[in-house]
Formats: structure tokens, C-alpha cells, sequence
């Protein structure tokens, strides 16, 4: 539908836009691309795996990228912050775990995070058995938190609506982390 895919591509945008930003510090986490010729250095691959939710996307995300780690992050959290960001990719510098996560109290939020390639196995096992979920999935893998500070917290605003995308583009100059 028409109004699906405007609400979409307004999303995208934003997130787009919000990962710009962060190319360079990105450039040492992965190799970036994308089909976008506004947005060269973004790689933007398309979940393929049907009905595995999130953990098929990591799944994707890690067979197609060529590096050994990578950053992921769900196509409906579009404010971003490069201060988190950079935490999270430093993180990875020492000592790369299986993934680096950030937290908010005793909730982590895995589709804003680091992972590493050589997880690429357990995931198609976790697949294969239909255990889909991606905080279940960690429990099995070798995770560094990071916690979150009360400004980078917009960073995991979900946009699920024509409504919440209105909302959160009238609030855009409130949200901090975006320049």
C-alpha cells in the first residue's frame, strides 16, 4: 500500500540519517554499503528469513556482511546516538565478544547491538529449532553490557505507527545525540 510504504520510507530516512552520522566510528566496526546513493557507506540488507522475527535478520545480517562484527539495529528505533554508539563499538575493541548489548536496568535491548560473525552458528541452530527469541538466544553467547545513560534512552523510542512517526518528527529537535 501507498501509505505503508511512505510511512516506511519516512522511517528509513530518519534511521538513515541517524546512522550517517556515525560512518567513520562505524568504519571500524564493519564495512558499510548500501543500494542508496545518498547513503553509500550504510549497508542495508533485507531480513529473507520469513517468520523468525528478529533473529532472523541477525541471522542475515551476519551471513551477509564480510567482517568479523557488526552493528544492528532495529528499522523502527530511527533516533540513534552517536555517544552510545561509539560506547558500544569501544566495547568491541577489547577483547570482541560474542555481542555487545546495551542495558536499561535489568532490560537489555539486543536489536541496538554489536555481533560478532562467529555467532553466525548458533543462530541457524536456535533457527532451526524455532527458538526465536534474540534475549533467550543471548543467554548462550558470551555478552559485555553496557549500561545506559538517561539521554541515550531516546535511542530505543520505537516508531509503530503513522502517529508515532508524526510525533517523534515534531519532537526530533528535543531528541538528543542526533548531530
Amino acid at each position: 500500500t501507498d501509505d505503508k510504504d511512505k510511512f516506511l520510507y519516512e522511517i528509513s530516512k530518519l534511521l538513515l540519517s541517524s546512522i550517517r552520522g556515525n560512518e567513520n566510528s562505524l568504519k571500524g566496526g564493519g564495512r558499510w554499503g548500501c543500494n542508496l546513493s545518498e547513503y553509500k557507506k550504510i549497508k542495508v540488507v533485507e531480513d529473507l528469513v520469513k517468520d523468525c522475527g528478529p533473529l532472523g535478520g541477525i541471522y542475515i545480517g551476519l551471513k551477509k556482511m564480510s567482517e568479523e562484527r557488526g552493528f544492528f539495529v532495529a528499522c523502527d528505533m530511527p533516533f540513534l546516538h552517536n555517544g552510545l554508539i561509539k560506547r558500544i563499538l569501544d566495547a568491541t575493541n577489547k577483547n570482541m565478544p560474542d555481542a555487545v548489548v546495551p542495558s536499561i536496568k535489568d532490560r537489555i535491548e539486543p536489536l541496538h547491538s554489536v555481533y560478532s560473525k562467529r555467532i553466525l552458528k548458533k543462530v541457524e541452530r536456535a533457527l532451526a529449532e524455532k527458538r526465536l527469541s534474540v534475549k533467550d538466544f543471548l543467554k548462550d553467547c558470551h555478552c559485555k553490557y553496557i549500561k545506559v545513560s538517561e539521554d541515550e534512552r531516546k535511542s530505543f523510542l520505537n516508531i509503530n505507527t503513522p502517529e508515532d512517526l508524526k510525533r517523534a518528527i515534531e519532537d526530533e529537535g528535543k531528541i538528543q545525540g542526533m548531530d
